[in-house]
């Protein structure tokens, strides 16, 4: 597929899932900016990367717990570019323990970054696609949202989030 001059947001681009969705994007000639929280290293590696790609790739440093920060980068892709065509969220973030021993701390940690934060950014794109009457989003995420997975109830809690939200969004 052809994404020569698609303004594409990543999230959770630094790295896994995420990186490899920018180069793919990049190789295919898209502009992309993608988000991270704290690794600053692997970001740079992500643009290391893209560097001989056709594509045009930008690291922004955001936290999409945040909305206030959400915003700013939603508005820093707008004001590069103009305008954003696709969003991709593969930000997430897993705890490996068992729900009696998961503080309310580290469930709180999992399900913000891994659905709130999803919501803050849908949030922020929709409108503007919808009133430009193109937009594309997609929400990757884990199949632990179908069946659950032993120690990680925070996470497969979130992904049955993102699941019930995708669904709500494209209805």
């Amino acid at each position: 597929m052809d994404f020569q001059e698609q303004v594409v947001l990543v999230t959770g681009g630094s790295r896994g899932i995420g990186r490899a969705v920018v180069q793919a994007l990049a190789a295919r000639g898209a502009r992309v900016m993608f988000c991270y929280l704290s690794r600053c290293e692997a970001a740079e590696e992500t643009l290391q990367r893209c560097q001989d790609l056709p594509g045009e790739v930008v690291a922004h440093k955001a936290d999409v717990r945040d909305a206030a920060a959400v915003a700013g980068l939603v508005s820093s892709a707008n004001e590069r570019w103009g305008r954003l065509d696709c969003l991709v969220n593969c930000v997430s973030l897993a705890n490996f323990a068992p729900v009696d021993t998961l503080s309310l701390e580290q469930w709180r940690m999992v399900l913000d970054t891994n659905l709130t934060g999803i919501y803050h950014t849908c949030r922020q794109v929709l409108r503007p696609m919808m009133q430009r009457r193109y937009g594309r989003i997609v929400n990757v995420a884990g199949v632990h949202g179908r069946g659950g997975v032993p120690g990680q109830s925070d996470y497969s809690a979130a992904m049955g989030g993102v699941l019930g939200l995708t669904r709500a969004l494209a209805r």
